[in-house]
């Protein structure tokens, strides 16, 4: 429950509409046109524009875009400022949501003006598709970069409990040279086998090594998952909140 809880409040934390004012309830009160639909725009971001993407290009989205590397000079950046100031990176984290949100949601990043300037006749902001490519390549960075400073903060839980290895950044497998070197018959004693010895050391510590980043990889993109579903899932826990407050709690 606490690793569910820290990784729902990371993804909050990079979820423009999760750090939007409250004046219009975090986006509720002021509806979007899309594609010639109707919503609110806490649900054009928490889950339209994720569906959008799943419908245009299914194949893009469980493809590659996911991988780590995408967000490699970010993660070593993040990981570094998390080594020297730690938690108050969550402050910092949720000011560049915020700010993100007033500069480019509430204002047009297209054409620089108010996003409530262009509405249709029945007054619903109008979301055009310039604009939802702009907003759909914003969300899918800011769900690597999420996921990404996930791993950072689980990293370094891990590395303060006892008997946790040390986590690799990249590979340490040794190159390997040749086929006709590995088949080579190898000394059983002497100078030698010393050697051959230390070869082999070499190469299962690369296996080692490959086998952490390749766990790595695979908690990465678990994080990456659990960050998507709960971007998805708490518009709809929410929404139910917000219908008991407004029914009073009563029971029908």
């Amino acid at each position: 429950d606490t690793v569910n809880y820290l990784i729902n409040l990371i993804g909050d934390l990079h979820q423009p509409m999760h750090l939007s004012p409250e004046s219009d309830d975090m986006g509720r009160n002021l509806t979007v046109s899309f594609r010639r639909q109707k919503m609110s725009l806490y649900d054009l971001w928490d889950k339209e524009i994720t569906q959008a993407v799943i419908k245009d290009s299914p194949g893009f989205w469980w493809g590659g875009w996911t991988h780590v590397q995408r967000t490699r000079v970010e993660y070593e950046k993040d990981g570094a400022s998390w080594s020297a100031e730690g938690v108050a990176l969550f402050d910092k984290w949720a000011d560049e949501t915020a700010r993100y949100t007033c500069e480019n949601v509430y204002k047009n990043p297209v054409t620089g003006g108010a996003l409530t300037d262009h509405k249709d006749s029945e007054g619903s902001v109008v979301i055009d598709e310039n604009l939802y490519e702009v907003w759909k390549r914003e969300m899918l960075s800011k769900m690597l970069v999420a996921g990404a400073r996930t791993a950072i903060v689980l990293n370094a839980v891990l590395k303060h409990r006892d008997g946790m290895p040390k986590l690799h950044a990249g590979t340490a497998m040794t190159d390997i040279e040749g086929e006709e070197e590995a088949n080579m018959k190898v000394p059983t004693h002497g100078m030698a086998a010393d050697g051959a010895h230390g070869v082999h050391l070499a190469q299962t510590a690369g296996l080692m090594a490959a086998g952490i980043n390749l766990a790595i990889f695979l908690g990465v993109g678990g994080i990456f998952l659990q960050v998507m579903r709960s971007w998805q899932g708490r518009g709809a826990v929410l929404e139910a909140d917000r219908a008991k407050h407004h029914d009073g709690g009563k029971k029908t």
